[in-house]
């Protein structure tokens, strides 16, 4: 009975955050692409890399799985990734 007392104040504690984000499966290919992409931004470092040059070395078969992964790291792992907007945007970590 006690288990139950415990996932009930669980379940009451969730409901008041407004419920349990699940994690997004991620794909062995994606993971590999990730990494890939964080060794391209740490090898520019303080010079930054542009779009286009992360399209061109990267496994990218398109800009949006670029920005996806982008996106992904920012969110989920908190990487701090600066877009400097004057010509060429280069991308930094």
């Amino acid at each position: 009975m006690a288990d139950k007392n415990v996932e009930s104040e669980y379940l009451k504690a969730v409901r008041k955050k407004g419920g349990v984000r699940m994690a997004r499966e991620v794909s062995s290919f994606r993971i590999r692409r990730l990494k890939n992409l964080l060794q391209l931004l740490r090898d520019k470092g303080e010079h930054g890399i542009t779009g286009a040059e992360l399209l061109k070395r990267g496994e990218y078969a398109n800009k949006r799985a670029l920005q996806d992964d982008l996106r992904m790291l920012r969110e989920e792992f908190s990487a701090e990734i600066k877009f400097i907007r004057t010509p060429p945007a280069p991308l930094r970590i």
